[in-house]
C-alpha cells in the first residue's frame, strides 16, 4: 500500500484506524474508538483516485484533513446516516441516498453518525494526481467529458459543501458498487467511478443539487436544549409549537434540525424516551406501575401499558420480573 494513501485515510478517519489486512488490490481497516468500531475497505481506483467501503458501528470519528483545495471528497449514504461538523461550528447531514461533494479546505471537526451505524462509500480525488489518467481516458473513449477542476468549481463553490439528494442515477451507480463480485471490484470500480465523473462533469444543478442544509451553532445548541428539556421534563405535556417558542426557534427549523441531529422526529425520540426511562424504574425502584407510568407523562395507566408492550414486546408487569 502506498504511503501517501495511507496518509490520506488518517486524514479521513483519524488516528484511531489501523490495517487488518491486505489482500491484493484491496485493503481493510479497522476502526475502534470509545463509541464504536467499524471497518473500511480502500481500494486505489486510478492514481489520485481512491475509494472506500465504510461499514461503521459507531458514533462518532474525528478526521486529521489538512486543507487541500485541489482534494475532492464524495461520500454517498447507502444507509443510516453521516452528520459533518465543520470547524465554523456550521453542521450538515447526509440521509440515506443522498451524495456529498466536499472540499478538503472545508475542514471538518468531527463527522458523527447520529444513529450509530452508517454504511456508504466515499470517494477522493487529488485533481492534480488524477488528472493525467482522466484526460487520457477521456481521450480514449472519445465523447466522455470530465474535467475535475469543472466540478470542483461548480459543486464547491465558495469552499461550501454540496448535496445530491437521492437521485436515480446515483443510487443505481453506487448500488451496482455494492452488488458486484469482490473479484471484479477492482476493475468495475474504476468504470463506476469514471461514470459518475462523467455524470457530474455535465450535471444540471438547477433542481437536481441544493446547498448543504446547513444549521448554525446557535441553532444546533438550541436543538440541544430541546432534547433535554424533553428527558428532564417526562411527566409534562409539551407541543412542538410552545418547545419553540420558550427556546426562541422556528418550528420548521428546529422540526428539522432535531430530526437530522437525533434520527428521529422530537414526538418520537420523546415517546421512545419515555419508554426506556420508564423501563430502567420498573427494574431499579419499587414504586407502582401506576406511579411510573405518571412519572413518564402517561396519565392513563392502560394506554402506558400499550404503549410499553408496542415498543418493548412485554407488559410493564412481566418486565418488571425480568432481572439480567
Amino acid at each position: 500500500m502506498p504511503m501517501e494513501s495511507f496518509v490520506l485515510i488518517k486524514d479521513l478517519y483519524g488516528p484511531k484506524i489501523s490495517p487488518d489486512i491486505q489482500p491484493g488490490e484491496q485493503t481493510a481497516y479497522k476502526i475502534e474508538n470509545e463509541s464504536g468500531n467499524g471497518k473500511v475497505i480502500h481500494y486505489q481506483v486510478f492514481r489520485g483516485i481512491d475509494l472506500f467501503y465504510n461499514d461503521l458501528s459507531l458514533y462518532r470519528c474525528k478526521p486529521n484533513n489538512s486543507p487541500q483545495r485541489d482534494l475532492i471528497e464524495i461520500n454517498y449514504c447507502r444507509a443510516g446516516q453521516f452528520a459533518c461538523e465543520f470547524c465554523d461550528g456550521a453542521s450538515a447531514y447526509l440521509e440515506q441516498g443522498d451524495l456529498a461533494i466536499n472540499l478538503l479546505t472545508n475542514q471538518l471537526a468531527h463527522s458523527h453518525f447520529p444513529q450509530s451505524r452508517y454504511q456508504g462509500i466515499s470517494i477522493t480525488i487529488d485533481i492534480p494526481q488524477a488528472l493525467g489518467t482522466i484526460t487520457t481516458v477521456s481521450e480514449v473513449l472519445g465523447n466522455l467529458f470530465i474535467d475535475p477542476y469543472a466540478i470542483r468549481d461548480k459543486l464547491c463553490e465558495n469552499n461550501t459543501c454540496f448535496i445530491m439528494r437521492a437521485q436515480g442515477t446515483v443510487h443505481r451507480i453506487f448500488s451496482e458498487l455494492y452488488t458486484t463480485p469482490d473479484n471484479l471490484k477492482p476493475g468495475y470500480s474504476r468504470i463506476k467511478v469514471l461514470e459518475l465523473l462523467h455524470f457530474l462533469s455535465n450535471l444540471n444543478t438547477a433542481g437536481s443539487c441544493e446547498k448543504c442544509p446547513y444549521y448554525s451553532k446557535k441553532q444546533i445548541m438550541i436543538t440541544r436544549q430541546v432534547k433535554n428539556h424533553i428527558i428532564t421534563h417526562l411527566d409534562e405535556p409539551v407541543t412542538i409549537n410552545d418547545l419553540a417558542k420558550k427556546y426562541q426557534i422556528g418550528v420548521t427549523p428546529l422540526k428539522a434540525c432535531f430530526k437530522d441531529i437525533y434520527g428521529t422526529t422530537i414526538g418520537n425520540y420523546r415517546k421512545n424516551y419515555k419508554i426506556k426511562a420508564a423501563a430502567v424504574m420498573l427494574q431499579d425502584s419499587d414504586d407502582s406501575i401506576a406511579v411510573i407510568s405518571n412519572k413518564v407523562g402517561y396519565k392513563n395507566q392502560s394506554k402506558f401499558a400499550s404503549a410499553f408492550k408496542k415498543m418493548m414486546d412485554v407488559s410493564p408487569t412481566d418486565y418488571r420480573k425480568i432481572k439480567d
